[in-house]
């Protein structure tokens, strides 16, 4: 049993049926009812990881491991529903989750950081221990995209510059010295890059850019500093990815492409390996589905898997992320009963298909 299962059971039971409605359950704040994923993110180290999610209005979300306050600032206890982060700056525009620390970017293009600084990973040119979100130091422009490592930062600024900050013990910064005497300065430009960057990845301790030409370059995870160098046999890139010890790329066409510190040249990978490198998803949340007589019925989401029966209720309970929007179809004997659409799911939910639907209120968010 995983973590958020352990913190499901002990925190939810299922919800009791109303015809007509989708009633929520749930001890965090609700969510507007027109949530989407506009971004995701997750840790790529540590004894338990975090996620942070980023609303279609900019608002973040964050989850997992909170041993440095990096999902709830000021806090040290795991969060097991994702519950609303607040940032100077109002509208994010961006954000990333390291191994212990977060980063977002506000509507001005300033970077915030919050949770472990050990290394100097938030920019203030100190390790001190950081709180509450502060804002990171000596960016010389607007960041446009953001990267969060093991122990250290990046971020694309809008003259498409990479610059880096935190930890140098493997060169992931791509210049400086390495080691305990970089931990505690400011971000600096990554030299050597031959074209700007549109964005940037981050893995334990190395670090890649995608450039406007389509090349990757990428530097760190090794015994010995050395500057970015070109990823060859990836070409037209437009997708990277990075987690743990591992890059990926993906062209137009979803031709990809893995690499790893040391390797050399990337090598072929599959589609299904670039869409399995992700970070951190959001815990699962239980819809109950009433179909009034199950014998011969069967309930699936829209392109995903069955939902289980139960045989004590005759209902169906379907397990969806936090946040998912979509369809769920009832069948009886291979004749369709009902399709509903769903969503956002925003708690454990009871969904009753025996009476004709009717559009949800908006649910009401609740006051910080």
């Amino acid at each position: 049993m995983n973590f958020f299962s352990e913190i499901f059971q002990s925190h939810f039971s299922l919800p009791s049926r109303k015809r007509n409605k989708l009633v929520f359950f749930s001890r965090q704040t609700v969510l507007p009812a027109l949530l989407l994923f506009a971004g995701l993110a997750g840790a790529a180290s540590g004894p338990l990881r975090h996620g942070l999610m980023q609303l279609p209005d900019g608002r973040v979300y964050g989850w997992g491991g909170n041993e440095f306050g990096q999902v709830s600032p000021g806090q040290a206890h795991p969060v097991a529903t994702p519950l609303s982060i607040s940032v100077a700056g109002g509208t994010v525009q961006g954000l990333a989750a390291g191994g212990r620390h977060s980063l977002v970017i506000n509507r001005d293009g300033q970077v915030w950081g919050w949770g472990d600084n050990s290394s100097g990973q938030i920019g203030l040119g100190h390790t001190r221990p950081v709180k509450q979100p502060e804002r990171t130091a000596g960016l010389s422009a607007r960041a446009v995209a953001l990267a969060a490592g093991g122990q250290h930062s990046l971020a694309v600024l809008t003259d498409g510059t990479v610059w880096a900050w935190g930890s140098n013990q493997h060169g992931q910064l791509g210049a400086g010295a390495r080691g305990a005497l970089a931990v505690a300065r400011p971000p600096q430009a990554v030299p050597g890059l031959p074209a700007a960057a549109t964005a940037v990845a981050a893995g334990d301790d190395f670090s890649a850019a995608l450039l406007s030409n389509g090349e990757v370059w990428a530097w760190g995870g090794g015994k010995d500093e050395a500057p970015p160098a070109l990823v060859a046999g990836a070409t037209e890139v437009t997708a990277l990815r990075a987690l743990g010890r591992s890059a990926m790329m993906q062209d137009k066409s979803g031709k990809t492409w893995r690499w790893s510190p040391g390797q050399g040249a990337a090598t072929p990978a599959s589609a299904a390996e670039f869409a399995a490198l992700v970070p951190l998803a959001p815990p699962n949340l239980a819809v109950a589905v009433h179909l009034g007589k199950s014998k011969g019925a069967k309930v699936s989401l829209t392109d995903g898997p069955a939902c289980a029966p139960q045989r004590t209720s005759g209902d169906f309970v379907c397990q969806v992320p936090f946040g998912w929007s979509g369809s769920i179809s009832a069948t009886r004997k291979k004749q369709p009963v009902e399709t509903r659409n769903l969503g956002p799911v925003l708690e454990a939910a009871s969904l009753d298909l025996t009476a004709p639907a009717e559009t949800p209120a908006e649910p009401a968010q609740a006051k910080a």
